[in-house]
């Protein structure tokens, strides 16, 4: 596996032979792979485009042919130098593995620190009150949501749209803030009067953020 960051994307970069090999004759799977795919050839990444245009550098895929646009200045050319790819087919030891994994985290990280088109998300008075609180987290996070794409995978586009929505499942929530790096402690505790109490507050951390698990090493 290898990896690079090409702008806001971590993409899988693959040698053109890996690609043909991988996509074989499948339209769909040349869609899906358009995503969060790169070529790499000649000593420079090429993100896949689905359309060629000679400002966009990147590579496009012809079926019997990929076709290329190459980065056009100095800046663009560093960006896309093949010398950015973390490659971890070459790890041979643990050692290297935590090493190349702290450097992709670290390249991905810069992406989601420099938003260009911040999310905001509407709070509504129908709003249950677990939803207006991951709304107002999300807000005050002060983030562009779509830099976190690939945290969410594929059914990112359904998850998005769960902000417009007046409530939320459980199981929804955490898994959002398990990719928003937002964490989650549950009480429960006794109403006024309870008949059968439980005499006192019940806690549970529900989330695990990254400095939780720094913690425990």
């Amino acid at each position: 596996m290898k990896k690079a960051k090409v702008g806001k994307k971590i993409l899988d970069v693959l040698t053109p032979q890996e690609y043909a090999q991988r996509v074989g004759n499948s339209k769909e799977r040349m869609e899906l792979m358009a995503e969060d795919t790169a070529i790499v050839q000649n000593g420079y990444i090429y993100p896949l485009n689905r359309q060629y245009s000679k400002n966009v550098p990147g590579a496009t895929d012809y079926g019997p042919m990929i076709r290329v646009s190459h980065p056009d200045s100095m800046d663009r050319d560093s960006e896309y130098d093949a010398k950015n790819i973390i490659d971890f087919d070459n790890v041979t030891n643990l050692k290297e593995a935590i090493e190349k994994q702290a450097e992709l985290e670290r390249a991905e990280k810069t992406i989601l620190i420099s938003p260009d088109n911040i999310f905001k998300a509407i709070v509504q008075e129908k709003d249950t009150p677990e939803m207006k609180l991951l709304k107002e987290a999300i807000n005050r996070k002060h983030i562009d949501l779509d830099t976190y794409k690939q945290r969410f995978g594929s059914d990112f586009n359904n998850d998005k749209r769960l902000f417009d929505q007046p409530s939320i499942t459980f199981f929804k929530l955490k898994r959002i803030a398990d990719v928003m790096d937002i964490r989650i402690d549950l009480t429960l505790s006794d109403k006024p009067g309870a008949v059968n109490p439980i005499g006192e507050k019940l806690s549970a951390q529900i989330t695990t953020t990254e400095s939780d698990d720094e913690g425990e090493k």
